[in-house]
């Protein structure tokens, strides 16, 4: 047997009350979980080559001072 009369050997309200809240949060949490699988991602950004430029340039300046021997706390 499946359900609350399977679960409860003499129905109340109160045990009803219990059981069905306890599968109501069950159900409630499935369905969250399956609303965000199924929801849309975002589109990838579109590519600012300045902004590249950018962190090209800022990896270049650490490499730089890390083969120098500093860190960039060390500045």
């Amino acid at each position: 047997m499946h359900g609350i009369a399977s679960k409860v050997s003499y129905l109340n309200l109160a045990k009803m009350r219990e059981w069905l809240d306890k599968e109501a949060s069950v159900y409630l949490i499935d369905q969250d979980r399956i609303e965000r699988a199924n929801r849309k991602a975002l589109p990838e950004p579109t590519p600012d080559q300045e902004e590249r430029k950018r962190i090209y340039e800022g990896f270049k300046t650490l490499s730089e001072h890390l083969q120098a021997g500093f860190g960039p706390s060390t500045l």
